[in-house]
C-alpha cells in the first residue's frame, strides 16, 4: 500500500534523478555557449527524461519525499528558465516566449517569498495538471528548437517550433490564471495589508 504523505527521506531514486537534472543545467549552459548544438540537445534530452522518470519513480516505488516536493519544481523551473533565456539569446527561440517564461517564474517566486516574509505562510508547492502540461510543453518547445537549429532551421521545423511556442504560451498564461484563482484569498489578504 502506498503512502500519501511524503517522507523525510533524502536519499531516494527520485531525488537522485532530480539532483542529476540540476547538475546537467550547467553542462547544458556550457554546450549552448560554446555552440555545441548536438551536445546541448543530448544533455537537454537527458535532463528532460529525468523529469519524466523522477515522478514515475516516486509513485511506483512509493518514494515521495518532502525534499523531492521542493527540489523537483525548482529543477523544472531552473531547466526551463535557463534553456529559454540561453536559446532566446542565441536566436533559437523567440524572445517574447523567453520573456513570458521568465516573468511567470519571477512572479511565482516573488509571491512565495512575499508569503513567507509577510505572513509566515508556507504554501505547499503542488503543480497542477495544467502547470505540469505547461512545463512539458515548454520542454518540447526547447527540444524542437534545438533540433531545428541542428537542421539549420528548415521551414517545417521553424513552423513547428513557432506553433508549439504559441501553444506553450497559451498553457503558461492559462496555468498562471489557474494559480491566481487558486490563491485568490491569499492574494486579496496580501493586497489589503499593503
Amino acid at each position: 500500500m502506498q503512502s500519501s504523505t511524503p517522507s523525510d527521506r533524502i536519499v531516494t531514486l527520485p531525488n537522485a534523478l532530480t539532483a542529476l537534472r540540476l547538475a546537467l543545467i550547467p553542462v547544458f549552459v556550457v554546450c549552448v555557449v560554446r555552440g555545441a548544438s548536438e551536445a546541448a540537445l543530448g544533455v537537454f534530452t537527458l535532463a528532460a527524461i529525468t523529469d519524466l522518470l523522477d515522478g514515475a519513480a516516486a509513485r511506483l516505488l512509493d518514494q515521495r519525499s518532502k525534499l523531492g516536493s521542493y527540489l523537483d519544481p525548482i529543477a523544472d523551473k531552473s531547466l526551463a528558465f535557463t534553456a529559454f533565456v540561453l536559446l532566446a539569446w542565441r536566436g533559437v527561440l523567440p524572445v517574447w516566449l523567453a520573456a513570458l517564461v521568465v516573468a511567470r517564474d519571477a512572479a511565482v517566486v516573488a509571491f512565495y517569498v512575499t508569503l513567507r516574509v509577510r505572513r509566515s505562510y508556507h504554501p505547499s508547492i503542488r503543480p497542477s495538471l495544467l502547470g505540469k502540461s505547461a512545463t512539458f510543453f515548454e520542454l518540447v518547445v526547447v527540444g524542437v528548437a534545438l533540433v531545428a537549429a541542428l537542421a539549420d532551421h528548415p521551414a517545417w521545423a521553424v513552423a513547428l517550433r513557432d506553433g508549439l511556442s504559441v501553444g506553450a504560451a497559451l498553457l503558461i498564461v492559462t496555468s498562471v490564471g489557474e494559480y491566481v484563482h487558486h490563491e485568490r484569498r491569499v492574494i486579496r489578504s496580501l493586497l489589503r495589508r499593503s
